[in-house]
């Protein structure tokens, strides 16, 4: 898949080409924006970021970060984590389905909220919340 071909709201995971400075996998981030380097300056301090990427970048046509389009994922911690599209290897680009579930236990004891966070856990779910509800 080509970065070209990503659209705003999916979720996708791929390899970096700069695993040192990007880490070498985004695993499950939903892309949010994409914009040039004004609207990347805006979201990140993206020139510190360039200033470490991309010599580390593989050798290749000459490269201008100011002609370049930047993604902006959130990541399943939450974390924003923009990116130059030549900084991601596009043969690594897999588009994943997420499916969001809502679970609704009806107690009146506040000691749940610690177990059900520990059974979720328990089986390999990190990227969850538990809520109260009041109704």
């Amino acid at each position: 898949m080509n970065v070209n071909n990503m659209t705003i709201g999916n979720s996708y995971s791929f390899a970096t080409r700069s695993p040192t400075f990007l880490n070498a996998r985004v695993t499950n981030a939903r892309l949010v924006a994409m914009g040039d380097i004004d609207f990347a300056r805006t979201v990140t301090p993206i020139d510190q970021l360039i200033a470490k990427v991309v010599p580390s970048l593989p050798a290749g046509p000459n490269y201008n970060p100011a002609t370049e389009i930047y993604l902006v994922f959130t990541e399943e911690n939450g974390n924003k984590k923009v990116l130059g599209a030549r900084w991601i290897e596009p043969a690594s680009i897999q588009e994943v389905t997420l499916t969001s579930y809502t679970i609704r236990c009806h107690t009146t004891d506040t000691h749940f909220q610690e177990q059900i966070n520990a059974m979720m856990l328990a089986a390999g779910i990190t990227n969850f919340s538990v809520t109260k509800d009041y109704t």
